[in-house]
């Protein structure tokens, strides 16, 4: 339990106190309109803050949308998606990076086990996916209009250790080369060497990702 919710608690324990308080002195004095009026106000008041406080502090869902339909080109050898949409520019750095590196150190696993070589950047891609763009179950985005020079949008974590669990890039290296995925060693952006990955109290779990393969010859 966080300082916001003790003191959200306090707070509505606070008001029910007070409106009980208020309606148990008003009702020893019925002959003053004016305690009347004030208790009726401070019920009012104390219902529509308690209101507010359960629609602004109610819990919200993000989805988003991660594909996995990757393209093999043996001729070259390459993995990588076929196209990349214009608003998943960070899967194109870390992807066809990692796709490069692959081919300079181990070009065999292009040719190799073909499933895990897909089950493996599939991982590795999501993986990317958390550590650049989704690093906290809590960002924040603000925009500063630039005028001509278009709009400037800065993205900051607000999420504090305790709230969640910390994965730092060597720790998530660690797990990926411990499970053998052929990208474990992929040199990390300049972008994500002192990224977090946080998540709200997840331990890490052995999870089944499905990729989509596709063939080019």
């Amino acid at each position: 339990m966080d300082i916001v919710e003790i003191a959200r608690n306090v707070t509505i324990i606070a008001l029910a106190i007070a409106a009980v308080g208020a309606i148990v002195i008003t009702s020893a004095n019925l002959a003053s309109s004016t305690l009347a009026l004030s208790t009726s106000a401070l019920i009012g008041t104390a219902l529509v803050f308690c209101l507010q406080l359960f629609f602004e502090l109610k819990s919200s869902t993000d989805i988003d949308h991660v594909s996995t339909s990757f393209t093999l080109d043996a001729s070259v050898p390459s993995i990588r998606q076929w196209t990349y949409p214009l608003n998943t520019s960070w899967r194109i750095g870390a992807e066809v990076g990692a796709s490069t590196w692959l081919k300079q150190n181990n070009p065999l696993a292009f040719s190799a086990d073909r499933d895990k070589l897909f089950a493996d950047f599939t991982i590795f891609g999501f993986i990317s996916f958390l550590m650049t763009t989704e690093f906290d179950w809590q960002l924040r985005t603000i925009e500063y209009p630039a005028g001509s020079f278009g709009t400037g949008i800065v993205t900051a974590p607000i999420s504090k250790e305790k709230e969640c669990t910390v994965y730092r890039q060597e720790d998530v290296k660690a797990k990926l080369k411990a499970a053998g995925n052929v990208f474990a060693d992929v040199p990390s952006s300049g972008h994500t060497s002192c990224a977090y990955l946080r998540t709200p109290n997840l331990k890490y779990r052995r999870a089944r990702l499905h990729s989509k393969p596709v063939f080019a010859k």
